[in-house]
């Protein structure tokens, strides 16, 4: 009976301590261990193209450029005094050796290079020319063409025929000549201009007189 009773007793303290009044909140514990990163999602959708932004002011004028050169090369106009006359096969031939140091075999190759005569006038005729002059009756024709090398051009004035009791070295010519030498980039400019027009060359090429 006793027993009974202690262990009545023993239930009524336990009972009376599980309605006793909480205690206050703990401290905060530590942080724990961050965990592992996720997985990256998909990427979005990409966002449409914006609107046009305003044009924006114009610039200040740049300065003016320098007048640009043509490179073309001339020769003054001279008096041609070598000139000899030989006979060949019946016919006539005058010559004239000019030195042309401007005229070099990139000019020949890409360029243009051009030789005008005064011959019996003073309008320039553009080699290769052909004249004539009477003479006892007839009419004598002349044929002037131009050899070109690089460094030297040769004139040269053929006869068809020889006239009578004239020997070699009894006729000497005299003509006024000058030779033009246009690099390729101004021939491209020059459109299509006709070469045996002095005055439209000279005014193209801003020759002087």
């Amino acid at each position: 009976m006793k027993k009974i009773h202690c262990l009545l007793a023993l239930i009524g303290v336990m009972m009376v301590a599980g309605c006793a009044k909480d205690g206050g909140v703990g401290p905060t514990g530590p942080n724990g261990a961050q965990g592992a990163q996720g997985v990256d999602g998909p990427a979005g959708v990409p966002g449409g193209i914006g609107a046009t932004g305003p044009t924006g002011p114009a610039g200040p004028t740049g300065p003016t450029g320098a007048t640009g050169t043509l490179t073309v090369m001339y020769s003054d106009w001279v008096t041609a005094a070598n000139d000899t006359y030989l006979v060949q096969d019946q016919s006539g031939l005058d010559t004239w050796h000019i030195t042309a140091p401007a005229v070099t075999a990139s000019a020949i190759s890409n360029g243009l290079i051009v030789v005008y005569a005064k011959v019996a006038t003073d309008y320039p005729h553009a080699f290769p020319f052909v004249t004539s002059y009477p003479a006892g009756g007839s009419s004598i024709t002349q044929t002037w063409n131009a050899d070109i090398v690089p460094g030297h051009i040769t004139l040269t004035m053929a006869y068809p025929i020889i006239l009578p009791d004239v020997q070699a070295g009894d006729i000497h010519i005299t003509i006024t000549y000058r030779y033009v030498v246009v690099p390729d980039n101004v021939v491209h400019s020059m459109g299509s201009i006709n070469i045996n027009n002095y005055s439209r060359v000279k005014q193209v090429l801003h020759l002087p007189n």
